[in-house]
């Protein structure tokens, strides 16, 4: 089940995700429960930190971590902006933390953390885009870091001041300043205005009452029912690595911190830890002493196996793969093996696997809710022709923007092992033993006649159990083994829109165009796609809620190359 816990407590998880604060600022400094996923025993256990890069279960800087029993949760502090209930989505280039336990190619994620580097209002396009105070670099380059996914917007070139963002990455030393290299930039609504942005703290005042991250200066309430720090043990110092929340926005460059949480380093572990990102902090010749994502490093032992390059080729801004153990204090990673990103055609690509949804036509298809597009040259093996709905698919290829441009599609006749999204109509129900099948013709390609088996860890979204029911809409989100599709999460379709439309879609909203103030809306955009309204579209819960940022799902009809909207219900934002 996908929800939002705070981090349990573990040995190493805060050293590691100094990579996070500078990443993704993700902190083991809230309590909870322990581990409820079984690793792969007899094998090593770890963290990783890194970057999103497909999925299949979920696929992190190339590597695939089994996620059929991982927990998956955002990072927040009690009383956050973001500390909010509900499930959660791992999605294409975000920053992440795993617990994990297996080698290279057979690892088993137990738990998943997502943690945004920043989340706040653009104040600026040109020549920089910032967020924040924070300098936001985009990335078109697949050799030097993972290229840059949009969702909400078009392109870079689509963002605007005023807008409001959630953006992923790493921070990256340019020209002798750090700014963050973004490996995604998600459109959030701009009716809301709470803040979120990490970084290493500059400038603290003597009286701790102010410092600075980036070129945002953040102001700090001293009195005891004013800004809550966190741990408060730790004092405040320059150099710390820091999340900061705000309930309100930026003003100016300045803030009013709700909530500081300060990074702190922990004692040594055996554990595996892996780390990747660009190198900052490195003073040629580096190998003993550079930072990636804020974590120091050290890769000057002997025997440390380099792959792609050699200890030489270590320079700032150089994407590495770092696999080690902390030190004897506990504050830095001693590598075992570096691996410098590949600038040569072996670049590293995106991967999906799963089962077609949202199907249109070979150029416009999702698979685990990312959106992918074909051409003339995409290899197509053991496919049937054409694609459907519930075709069971291996999808590589790479970044464009919103989409994955696939240059292979390798289809499956049997889901076993596959993670798998299916919509369809709720065929027979067996509420004693906990399962249902669909109905005949229903989208669900070669998993047709399987059973669907759910259980007190399930989540149910836009309904409960009880309204599992013959000819109930329902998307299922599971693993696959046998005839068996084991649900992790259940959404309820509004009654309302069945039959209403042929092709269906859902995500991020990015425009929304109406004759004027007030005006109707006359059509918008998910996923590069625009649609068309007509008088007699329905909205849930109405057309006001339809703003750029917001999540939500279309049911719609295909006029020649005009999409027209049926059926549109806003699902939330945030």
């Amino acid at each position: 089940m996908n929800t939002k816990h705070p981090f349990p407590p573990a040995q190493l998880r805060t050293v590691l995700a100094t990579a996070l604060i500078g990443a993704s600022a993700l902190l083991g400094a809230c309590g909870g429960g322990g581990s409820d996923a079984g690793g792969l025993a007899g094998e090593s256990s770890g963290q990783a930190v890194g970057t999103v890069t497909g999925f299949g279960s979920v696929i992190v800087d190339g590597v695939r971590y089994d996620d059929r029993n991982a927990r998956v949760q955002i990072d927040t502090e009690t009383g956050a902006p973001d500390d909010r209930g509900g499930t959660v989505a791992v999605k294409l280039g975000q920053r992440v933390s795993l617990d994990f336990s297996g080698s290279d190619d057979r690892s088993a994620a137990s738990r998943v953390g997502i943690a945004a580097e920043v989340v706040g209002r653009v104040s600026a396009v040109s020549p920089e885009l910032v967020i924040a105070g924070q300098t936001i670099r985009t990335q078109e380059d697949a050799s030097v870091g993972p290229v840059t996914v949009y969702e909400g917007f078009a392109s870079r070139n689509d963002i605007r001041v005023a807008d409001r963002a959630e953006v992923h990455g790493t921070p990256k030393l340019v020209n002798g300043q750090i700014v963050i290299e973004a490996s995604r930039i998600e459109r959030k609504p701009t009716a809301e205005a709470w803040l979120r942005v990490a970084g290493t703290v500059s400038a603290l005042a003597a009286d701790g009452s102010r410092f600075t991250l980036g070129g945002l200066t953040v102001n700090l309430d001293l009195r005891p029912s004013g800004t809550r720090v966190v741990p408060a043990s730790v004092a405040l110092a320059n150099g710390q690595r820091v999340v900061v929340w705000s309930t309100g926005a930026a003003v100016g460059n300045a803030l009013s911190a709700s909530v500081v949480r300060i990074q702190r380093g922990q004692t040594q572990g055996s554990q595996e830890l892996r780390l990747s990102g660009p190198i900052t902090d490195c003073t040629a010749p580096c190998a003993g002493a550079f930072k990636v994502g804020g974590t120091p490093v050290n890769a000057a032992a002997a025997g440390v196996d380099f792959r792609n390059g050699a200890a030489a080729d270590l320079a700032n801004g150089r994407w590495v793969d770092i696999r080690g153990s902390l030190d004897a204090a506990g504050q830095t990673v001693v590598a075992t093996r570096v691996t410098l990103r590949d600038r040569g055609p072996a670049v590293p690509g995106t991967r999906l696997r799963g089962s077609i949804t949202d199907y249109v036509d070979a150029t416009n298809f999702k698979v685990r809710g990312v959106p992918v597009t074909t051409n003339s040259a995409t290899v197509l093996s053991g496919c049937p022709t054409p694609l459907a709905n519930g075709t069971l698919v291996d999808v590589q290829g790479r970044i464009t923007a919103t989409q994955v441009l696939a240059t292979r599609i390798d289809c499956s006749s049997s889901g076993d092992g596959f993670t798998v999204e299916l919509k369809g109509t709720v065929g027979s129900v067996d509420s004693t033993a906990r399962s249902f099948t669909f109905a005949a013709g229903t989208g669900t390609g070669s998993l047709a006649g399987v059973t669907v088996k759910y259980d007190e860890r399930t989540a149910f979204e836009d309904g409960a159990v009880g309204q599992l029911v013959p000819g109930a809409r329902v998307e299922v989100k599971g693993s696959v083994s046998g005839q068996v599709l084991t649900a992790r999460e259940i959404d309820f379709e509004d009654s309302s829109a069945s039959g209403v439309g042929l092709f269906e879609s859902e995500g991020i909203v990015g425009s929304v165009t109406s004759a004027g103030a007030g005006a109707p809306v006359t059509a918008f955009s998910i996923g590069g796609t625009s649609f068309t309204v007509t008088a007699q579209t329905v909205f849930v819960p109405n057309a006001a809620a339809l703003v750029p940022g917001t999540e939500a799902k279309v049911l719609f009809r295909k006029e020649g190359s005009t999409s027209v909207a049926t059926w549109v219900r806003v699902r939330r934002g945030g």
